[in-house]
């Protein structure tokens, strides 16, 4: 299991801020924070599954409040049939890197 360091940016566009956080070391990974209420979070969770576009959702082991999805970056790096397996197993961990950064930074 690798850390990862990240670097915070809010995004707005339409009226809206996105939580956005960008790993600064391989996967580099650029993860979208999604905020909701404690009280919604299994209708929450399910709707962004839904979503088609939607790949892996991450949830943090205790917190309820949030989740984290992949939403882009990764130009680095390149899948061959030897390395898939490997390099999908380094994004989901930088994802749960994700949100364990998020929490520790944002608490309840």
């Amino acid at each position: 299991m690798f850390q990862n360091t990240f670097e915070y940016k809010p995004y707005e566009r339409d009226g809206k801020t996105f939580h956005l956080l960008t790993a600064l070391e391989h996967p580099w990974l650029n993860v979208q924070i999604i905020p909701f209420p404690e009280s919604e979070h299994d209708e929450a969770i399910a709707k962004i599954k839904a979503q088609p576009t939607i790949g892996w959702v991450i949830e943090h082991p205790t917190r309820r409040d949030f989740a984290v999805i992949h939403a882009g970056g990764s130009a680095k790096l390149h899948f061959t049939q030897e390395n898939v397996e490997q390099l999908c197993a380094d994004m989901k961990q930088c994802l749960r890197n994700a949100a364990l950064w998020w929490a520790d930074h944002n608490p309840q």
